[in-house]
């Protein structure tokens, strides 16, 4: 059986040559284009009255619902309360065990630190666990 080649032609069809000029050797094709019917909205008659009924009776019912707003002396042990349990958590972060009270201060050695300790969690060569607590008993005792 003889096999017959399909001829495959590939044609340029930019309207713009690399230079940026329009060519002028190329066929302009009109694509077509179907055009939508223009929508036509009809409006519907509907009684003002009874829609603005309807937005009061909403705007009621939430009145009704709603409890009375707090007075001073509530805000103020609210407020009092919402400082005293912030320093609780602070004290308690304090007192933990590594804490110092505030973030350690920031020095290149801590950066590069960083950037070795993650490198090596990442890589497998530490685990998670070890690296939150370092201990004497830590397979990386320069690491401390």
């Amino acid at each position: 059986m003889a096999e017959k080649k399909e001829e495959f032609v590939v044609s340029d069809r930019r309207r713009f040559a690399p230079e940026g000029d329009l060519r002028t050797d190329v066929p302009v094709i009109e694509e077509e284009k179907t055009v939508a019917p223009p929508l036509v909205v009809t409006p519907s008659p509907a009684p003002a009255a009874p829609a603005e009924a309807q937005l009061a009776e909403p705007a009621e019912q939430q009145k009704e619902e709603l409890p009375p707003p707090p007075t001073a002396a509530e805000q103020q042990k609210q407020s009092a309360d919402y400082k005293a349990s912030g320093k609780k958590m602070d004290d308690m972060f304090a007192n933990t065990p590594g804490g110092k009270g505030g973030m350690p201060e920031m020095t290149f050695e801590r950066l590069v630190e960083s950037f070795y300790m993650s490198a090596l969690i990442q890589l497998g060569a530490r685990s998670r666990s070890c690296c939150k607590t370092c201990c004497s008993n830590c397979e990386w005792p320069g690491l401390r």
